[in-house]
């Protein structure tokens, strides 16, 4: 059921990507997260650690930000028409054990 939902949405963002109402609200939620993971040092060590970790410099930080603000809906259409395709997905289901 899980997968099935999953491949609907997928497909829906194939056919109709997000309108511009829909990627302000994923940069407002984007934004409102980093600014409470800054509101406290563990939070800004953490940010700043991981920005560094993932690309050796601590001002990716801003830099994602930036770029954030430049994706577009036809974007997000063409990456997902590229790499969430059926052929290049992995899907793992849990079993649970027998009793």
């Amino acid at each position: 059921e899980v997968e099935r939902a999953l491949t609907e949405e997928i497909e829906r963002i194939i056919q109709e990507p997000p309108t511009e109402r829909e990627l302000l609200k994923v940069r407002n939620q984007t934004d409102a997260e980093l600014i409470q993971a800054l509101d406290s040092n563990p939070g800004i060590a953490e940010e700043v650690g991981d920005a560094h970790a993932l690309t050796g410099d601590w001002r990716y930080l801003l830099e994602s930000r930036r770029r954030l603000k430049t994706v577009t809906a036809a974007d997000v259409r063409r990456v997902a028409r590229e790499y969430l395709t059926a052929s290049k997905r992995t899907v793992i289901t849990l079993v649970p054990p027998a009793k």
